[in-house]
């Protein structure tokens, strides 16, 4: 797998440490901070990128990325469960 885009309006403490979590990830080669929505397929040309993973709540919305080559993956988000 090659990349997973985080959206982020700010570097944060929080947000480095997810991609600090993220890029631990031995089938991750590449995560990219998004600076704005139009940031996308620059980065598909700018760092090669074949496959982009988003939650299944975003179903649909990236399908434009595969006019550009790269394979567009929907993963099911995790359920939380609340324990009382």
């Amino acid at each position: 797998m090659n990349l997973i885009i985080k959206k982020v309006r700010k570097a944060t403490l929080i947000t480095k440490k997810i991609k600090a979590f993220l890029e631990a990830i031995r089938y991750v080669d590449l995560v990219i901070l998004e600076n704005n929505w139009e940031q996308k397929i620059n980065d598909m040309h700018k760092y090669h990128i074949t496959a982009f993973v988003m939650g299944d709540d975003w179903k649909g919305k990236f399908d434009f990325l595969t006019d550009e080559g790269v394979n567009v993956i929907y993963r099911e988000l995790l359920k939380l469960v609340q324990v009382k």
